[in-house]
């Protein structure tokens, strides 16, 4: 899963108990946040937790995104750099001199990837998720549960502070969890398209997915 125990943004979370109309309010308010979400480069800390809370990994590293192309860049503990970028989905391994390629079919890429809720470019959140919005100091969080039983995960939590985009926990269907907080957030940069290309070693071995 990319990109985990209570989070720790949600522990002190007001829930806003919402009907119809409001689920609609808040899915369209989020699709609003979401579409003007681009040049964004963050630096990003992750922890993954077990159904018990118990941490079992923590990596930290860079995202950029420039619409509908992203980078995910882990600096820490082990390298890795996974782009996607048109159709192509790319996961590098310098430690391993791998490259993983497989095709985004982006009908169904949320399926297995949450983070394309960010490149996409429209996005028709009220039909494909159940919107819920909670509050806490400064954050809005929005808390949405997949209408389809064949996601491969039971829920997303993205957390604004404001405009920006303060953190995002995945939640898959054994409990365990992804919680992402990003810092030192630049919008609507200027970003050059090297950014989403790979320089690859000659010698690199590719697996296509």
């Amino acid at each position: 899963m990319l990109l985990g125990a209570v989070s720790i943004w949600t522990a002190s979370a007001i829930p806003v108990l919402a009907g119809a109309g409001q689920e609609s309010s808040g899915a369209e308010a989020l699709q609003q946040r979401l579409m003007s979400l681009d040049g964004v480069v963050a630096d990003f800390q992750q922890v993954i937790t077990d159904a018990r809370g118990v941490r079992i990994e923590e990596s930290s590293g860079q995202l950029v995104l420039a619409k509908p192309n992203f980078r995910w860049e882990v600096a820490d503990p082990f390298p890795q750099i996974i782009i996607a970028r048109g159709n192509e989905l790319q996961i590098y391994d310098p430690d391993l001199l791998q490259l993983t390629t497989r095709t985004l079919d982006h009908s169904t890429s949320l399926q297995d990837m949450p983070l394309t809720l960010l490149t996409r470019e429209e996005i028709g959140l009220a039909d494909e998720f159940e919107v819920r919005v909670s509050h806490s100091p400064k954050l809005v969080h929005y808390h949405l549960t997949p209408r389809s039983a064949d996601v491969l995960f039971a829920g997303i939590e993205l957390i604004f502070a404001a405009e920006v985009l303060h953190g995002l926990i995945i939640t898959d269907h054994t409990g365990q969890q992804s919680t992402i907080r990003f810092s030192a957030v630049r919008s609507h940069q200027v970003i050059q398209s090297q950014m989403f290309e790979l320089d690859l070693p000659a010698d690199i071995d590719i697996v296509r997915g």
